[in-house]
């Protein structure tokens, strides 16, 4: 009595087992939602220092597709050197016919140092972290935005305090005045 190869039988098992395993993988991946990922929206030019404490500076993100409802206090987002002093959304139509929503943060800053602002990726849903109506975390984050402290610049004799913003017209001279 001849018995069948039970390891050939056994290989052809697995095979068959992997390909279908492989198959299923590649079409659960054709099947899930995009990354999430979020960016700074600097087109206001937002400021990169600020005037000490209790002074003002917004931060402006954007994501790469829309967003379930978030509050401020979502643990996606941290604030140091500085806390959340309003929030909002704002939705624009763009010349395509395309909306875009704006989440507008108020960042009051708390003393003379940096005020940090982070998105932070992979918090959960359910724990209100920033995700997709369809669940999909946030997962792309740009570095942290960072504002610094108030600055001094000295000319001599003279020192100007705060934000200075120094521009040359041609033809004029100018002197710091004391």
């Amino acid at each position: 009595m001849h018995h069948p190869p039970y390891f050939l039988l056994l290989a052809i098992v697995v095979l068959i087992t992997t390909v279908s395993a492989f198959a299923l993988y590649r079409f659960a991946l054709a099947q899930s939602d995009p990354p999430l990922s979020a960016q700074f929206f600097d087109e206001f030019g937002n400021p990169q220092y600020h005037q000490g404490a209790s002074s003002s500076s917004w931060i402006i993100i954007t994501f790469d597709q829309p967003v379930a409802d978030f509050n401020s206090d979502t643990p996606s987002v941290t604030v140091e050197g500085g806390v959340i002093n309003y929030f909002t959304s704002v939705s624009v139509d763009n010349a395509d016919g395309e909306t875009q929503v704006f989440y507008v943060f108020l960042i009051e800053a708390s003393g003379e140092e940096p005020v940090t602002f982070t998105l932070r990726p992979n918090q959960p849903c359910a724990d209100g972290g920033i995700c997709t109506a369809g669940g999909t975390m946030l997962t792309g984050v740009p570095d942290p935005h960072v504002i610094l402290g108030p600055i001094e610049v000295s000319f001599g004799a003279a020192t100007l305090g705060s934000v200075v913003k120094l521009s040359r017209h041609s033809g004029e001279r100018t002197s710091p005045r004391t």
